[in-house]
């Protein structure tokens, strides 16, 4: 639609994918307005993660009105076109057919060959931008394959992430490495608001782990229950931020909700 609006002259497919467009690109924009609304929420938590894509739903969405537009006023312009052609010459001479003599869906081997470029870039941009989405778990894995910041020392990292940044993970490090973490640790600004105090677990600490995330998880224990350690508990309605830190077995949980 859009070439033969572009190169046939069309009028209706002109507006057909001016609609598109807007249609498109108003759902993309309201996405960003939304997600971002979140994010500046989340700020800490989720801002590694979502900046990629606000800025590709910004973009996309931006150029989709605009191309909207475009197509509105060229859609305007062919219909003034059509109706000065026919008003000048006579109707014998006057085809409706474009100037190269093609029907509407009549394509040369060199249109063929430029859409086929075409969705071949746009495959392989697609691929690209797909493959630089984080995996929704890890397990076992390092510190810097992890998809979020995780504090030096840390090691053995296994995480589950859910929707609207949902997530949950858990770290083998030693205390004084996740003393100096938990000085300033992700959570949000409500939380960090709030502030409430890394206590030590004087009898015993229960929090979710990232195998409620992960159904393929080996590991049937949902919630890890320390008796040595730290903690940390924040919460407010839906909305929580949860870590603690086992002394005998040197692992770090966290846990974060941001419904």
């Amino acid at each position: 639609l859009q070439y033969h609006a572009c190169f046939r002259d069309g009028v209706r497919a002109a507006h057909a994918v001016g609609t598109f467009c807007y249609f498109g690109g108003g759902l993309l924009v309201f996405g960003f307005v939304s997600n971002l609304c979140g994010a500046i929420w989340d700020w800490q938590t989720l801002s590694l993660r979502i900046v990629p894509i606000l800025s590709i739903l910004l973009l996309i969405g931006t150029y989709g009105l605009f191309c909207g537009w475009l197509n509105r006023r060229w859609s305007r312009v062919f219909k003034h076109r059509r109706e000065v052609a026919a008003s000048s010459v006579d109707s014998q001479d006057h085809r409706p057919a474009s100037e190269s003599g093609l029907g509407p869906y009549q394509f040369t081997l060199r249109e063929l060959m430029a859409a086929t470029t075409v969705i071949a870039v746009i495959a392989g941009l697609t691929s690209y931008f797909v493959q630089g989405i984080p995996e929704q778990h890890g397990v076992h894995i390092s510190r810097d394959e992890a998809p979020f910041n995780l504090p030096e020392g840390a090691s053995n990292v296994c995480y589950g992430l859910g929707s609207r940044g949902t997530m949950a993970y858990e770290f083998n490090i030693d205390e004084e490495g996740f003393l100096r973490w938990a000085e300033s640790p992700p959570g949000t600004l409500e939380s960090e608001a709030a502030n409430v105090p890394l206590e030590r677990i004087t009898t015993s600490f229960s929090i979710d782990r990232y195998t409620g995330y992960y159904m393929g998880a080996t590991d049937e224990e949902d919630t890890a229950t320390i008796t040595r350690g730290y903690s940390y508990d924040w919460s407010k309605e839906d909305r929580l931020v949860r870590f603690a830190y086992d002394m005998d077995t040197h692992t770090a949980y966290y846990h974060y909700r941001g419904h």
